[in-house]
């Protein structure tokens, strides 16, 4: 089975300080992000309806990955509106700039990620 996904294209930005700005800015990333994750759950709903029992599995995967990653983008954007984006949710330091920009809804540093669960 092959799942069709659609990708948004977002209206980009058209100078060199919105491209810098852009680059800087962890809502508008996120937001594209959101968008895009929305756009691609209206797909696959659209898919659920077209496609053959066997297949639902799958499908049923794929749209939950989808909301997943949504909840996650929209709680890095409610810790953006919150001042309390960038710092760990478990430790409550600051977590790297690097870490942000490969993944910008973590909400936790690279040392708490490599912690073994507790309990």
């Amino acid at each position: 089975m092959t799942l069709n996904i659609a990708s948004r294209r977002l209206s980009g930005p058209t100078s060199v300080a919105e491209v810098a700005a852009a680059a800087l800015s962890p809502r508008a990333v996120l937001t594209a992000r959101w968008h895009q994750q929305m756009d691609q759950l209206t797909t696959l709903s659209i898919q659920r309806h077209e496609i053959d029992d066997p297949d639902l599995i799958d499908l049923h995967r794929a749209i939950e990955e989808v909301r997943r990653g949504m909840r996650s983008t929209e709680a890095a954007l409610d810790r953006i509106s919150h001042r309390t984006y960038g710092r760990c949710e478990s430790c409550g330091h600051t977590i790297d700039p690097l870490r942000l920009v490969g993944l910008p809804d973590a909400s936790i540093c690279r040392r708490c990620d490599r912690r073994p669960p507790t309990g």
